[in-house]
Parts: structure tokens; sequence; C-alpha cells
């Protein structure tokens, strides 16, 4: 079977394609009414035929802009051999608890190769309807590849962590290709998706094989990093020194944290495209955003300075400043170089 069939078998059966962009360039998120599933018998076979999408899967998947996204819909493909379909991420199992491993299986059973990036992977969570990206951050990439007749297995370990001790995020394990450790993961719903071309035909365009699972974990908290030392109050703002950077190599700065308000409430509030919406898993990936709001919450105040030292240019990242929504309240960080200044942690 040619590439080609391939789009045709996924519309039709086990696996549903949700559409990012059609081959024109157009969006769309729904099949044709007219009982198609956008084939044309009367078309050139050697013509590329529509891009099938599912009605009963829109808006399930995570938003993969500008790929041909081709997910698999596990209550459909335990109807069906999966050795049916020539390309296939399949997860097993579908649910796994803290400390459990699941392990997803990209199959190129077509005659062409497969170009992609085994780094290349990612991990959304989803809640209230939306998704959410969680990781990796940053990846190496490499140009890899899958024969015909070949695999490549990711194998997800969700990680116990010391999150709630106050430990950072350790994201170490989010850089690999087979292997992958990913802590600070609470209970919910997943997606996991690979991602790359056919070989030679790159113009025609990328493709994202994803499937979900369940994470069967406890809700995560935002709780204070061990990081910070000290805490002190001027005026109505709490000053938090961390021991955070290399006094000796570091820039002095501050990330203070505002909170504004309750989103959506009347006054004066940014736009909804300058906001933006974290959750849990996403802020204790950030130490200095997850020590100022967790030090709001615990110290009931709406004005956070946390001091330390960074090696970053510019401080604390050229991203750090802006709104965020989180948990339904809407915060405002801005950063600064505090020029002359040490935190003095000798007799600490």
């Amino acid at each position: 079977m040619r590439r080609r069939a391939l789009l045709v078998a996924v519309g039709s059966a086990a696996l549903a394609g949700c559409l990012d962009r059609e081959p024109n360039g157009d969006s769309s998120g729904t099949a044709p009414d007219d009982g198609s599933n956008g084939t044309d018998d009367s078309a050139n076979p050697d013509d590329e035929p529509p891009l099938i999408a599912s009605t009963d899967l829109a808006g399930e998947c995570p938003p993969y802009p500008d790929e041909y996204v081709v997910w698999y819909d596990a209550v459909v493909a335990h109807e069906r051999d999966i050795a049916d379909f020539e390309v296939v991420l399949e997860p097993d199992p579908e649910t796994v608890e803290r400390g459990e491993t699941i392990a997803f299986e990209l199959a190129n059973r077509s005659e062409t190769r497969f170009a992609t990036n085994f780094y290349n992977w990612r991990l959304h969570k989803r809640v209230d309807g939306e998704w959410f990206d969680i990781a990796p951050q940053e990846y190496p990439e490499p140009l890899m590849s899958i024969d015909p007749g070949g695999t490549h297995t990711w194998r997800l370990t969700v990680a116990e962590d010391a999150v709630a001790d106050g430990e950072p995020v350790d994201r170490s394990g989010e850089t690999g290709t087979e292997e992958l450790s990913v802590a600070a993961l609470g209970g919910g719903q997943y997606a996991f998706r690979a991602r790359g071309w056919f070989e030679d035909s790159y113009e025609d365009g990328t493709y994202a094989f994803g499937a979900t699972f369940d994470v069967d974990a406890p809700t995560l908290s935002i709780t204070p990093t061990n990081a910070i030392v000290d805490t002190r109050r001027e005026d109505d703002t709490l000053v938090a020194e961390s021991d955070r950077g290399d006094p000796e190599d570091g820039q002095f700065a501050a990330y203070e944290l505002r909170r504004v308000g309750e989103a959506g409430s009347n006054g004066e509030f940014p736009a909804d495209e300058d906001v933006t919406r974290l959750i849990t898993e996403q802020v204790l990936r950030n130490n200095q955003l997850r020590d100022a709001i967790a030090l709001t919450i615990e110290y009931d105040v709406d004005t956070v300075r946390i001091e330390e030292h960074t090696g970053v240019t510019p401080v604390f990242g050229s991203n750090s400043d802006g709104y965020y929504e989180i948990d339904g309240t809407l915060y405002e960080v801005t950063t600064e170089a505090i020029d002359g200044a040490t935190i003095d942690l000798s007799s600490r």
C-alpha cells in the first residue's frame, strides 16, 4: 500500500485523524457530511486524496499546528487487528500509576522509510477540555528514521518524586529517545505524540502520531522549593531569599509576582491573548514561578518578590515577564537585575 492509501485507511477504521490543516492549507476539524469520508472514487488514483477527519474525535487531539494528526482511538482499535495499519503509534497499557511505565510503539509497516527525531516526542495534559504542553522543554535535533518494517518504542515512566518535600522537579529523564522518566505528573488524561514524514516527501507534509493515556495518581499541589532560605515583609510585599545561583558567576536579580485578581472579573486586565494559562504540572517546572505562587498562598499576600543569583541573560529568561492565569487567578510577573547587591548566605 502506498503512503497516500494510509490516510484513507486511517480515516475509516481504528485510527482517526484530527485535522490541523488540509493539503491546501485550509483549517478544518470535521469530515465532509456527504457520507464520502473525504474520498473520491472517480479521482485519479495517483492524486493525493483529501485528508480524513473524524467528527467523533474532533477537539480531542492536542493542537499540533501544521501537521496531519493521526490519532490512536483505543475504543475502536480494540475491535480491529492493529497490524492492519501501516503506520501507527500504540500505547501499552492505557492507564499507569506513579512508578509504573507505559510503552509507545511507533510501527512503520509501509514500504517507505519514515524520517523522524526520536528526541522530539511530546507530552500534553488535558484539563477542563484544554491541552497543556508538559514535556520536554528542550531537545536535540538529529535526523533519525524508521526503516520499512521497523519500529521504535519509547518507555515513559511516571516517576516517583519529592515535590511535596520541596525538591525541584527532576527533568533529566525528559531528554531521551527510549527510556523516559517524567516526574510531577498528577492524575488525569495525557497525550503522547511522535512526529515525522515519509522520506523524500517532506514538502507533502509532516505527520503527528498520537495516543492518549490516563495517569492514576493524586492531584498535585503547588508547594515551595527548599531553595527559599528566608522571608521578610517590606510594606505589602513578601520578600523571599533563595540560595539558587552562584554569587561568583551570576547576576543578582529580583523575580516579582503580583496577584492582579480573579480571571474574567471586571477591571483593567490584559486581553486574553496576552495571558498565558498554566496548570500545576507546568508551574512546578518553573522554580521561581512555583515559589512565588506557593508563597502568595502560604502567606496570603498579593505580591511576592524572590531575590537570587541567576546566570541567565536576560535575568530569568526573556519569556518570564507577563501575565499568567493559574487556577482561576491572574498574576503579573516582572523581573529586574539588581546592581551591586548579593545575598549573604554564610550564616544561614
